[in-house]
């Protein structure tokens, strides 16, 4: 399905596989499949974890699609990594800075398959769009503490003592570095975007 301007591959975790997968385009076009297929059987799950643990073990990423829609948003769910050569895709737009990016963040912390928070805000900040809602949640961080977590990285004065233990670990992870807008998106919000005006969305004015 073609979705965007732009369809590109970033990595959504990896494949445990003992022999490399076949040939693939990095950057697929909207007709070819958005992850390699293999003929090797997967292995067993306590293999799995015991080869994802060995130092200098080979990475055989499992890909999907990120999008970029007509130089206005940038869209990045389940992703872990995104390969060098998309970046420049993602940076370069025809509106200064990029009105809105979608990025995953699963939890605080990093995850075979998604993006944790420190990496979260580190494509935040690289990206640079005007604003970023988090999306992909687990239940460990509640959405009243995402919501302080970026208010402080945008530069909010919160008091730490009033902060629960979780908003306390999050804004220890990202407090240095430049600021910017980022809040979760939740089911139903609406965000309208248009072309040389202010994003506007119907929760976060």
């Amino acid at each position: 399905m073609k979705f965007g301007d732009d369809d590109v591959a970033v990595h959504h975790g990896r494949l445990f596989l003992t022999s490399p997968v076949p040939a693939y385009i990095p950057t697929p076009i909207a007709t070819m499949p958005s992850t390699p297929t293999s003929t090797v059987a997967p292995l067993p799950l306590r293999q799995q974890l015991d080869n994802w643990s060995k130092a200098g073990e080979q990475f055989y990423p499992y890909l999907c699609f990120g999008f970029k829609i007509h130089d206005q948003i940038v869209y990045l769910s389940d992703v872990s990594y995104i390969p060098d050569d998309v970046w420049p895709i993602f940076e370069t737009n025809g509106t200064s800075p990029l009105p809105v990016c979608v990025l995953d963040c699963l939890k605080l912390h990093r995850h075979t398959s998604h993006m944790g928070l420190a990496d979260s805000v580190a494509t935040t900040r690289r990206i640079g769009a005007s604003r970023t809602y988090l999306t992909g949640f687990g239940h460990e961080v509640a959405h009243d503490e995402y919501v302080t977590i970026g208010e402080v990285l945008g530069g909010s004065l919160k008091n730490v003592v009033t902060m629960t233990p979780i908003e306390q670990e999050g804004v220890g992870m990202i407090r240095d570095g430049q600021r910017v807008w980022l809040r979760p998106a939740y089911d139903g919000l609406r965000v309208f975007v248009s072309k040389g005006g202010p994003v506007i969305d119907e929760g976060y004015q």
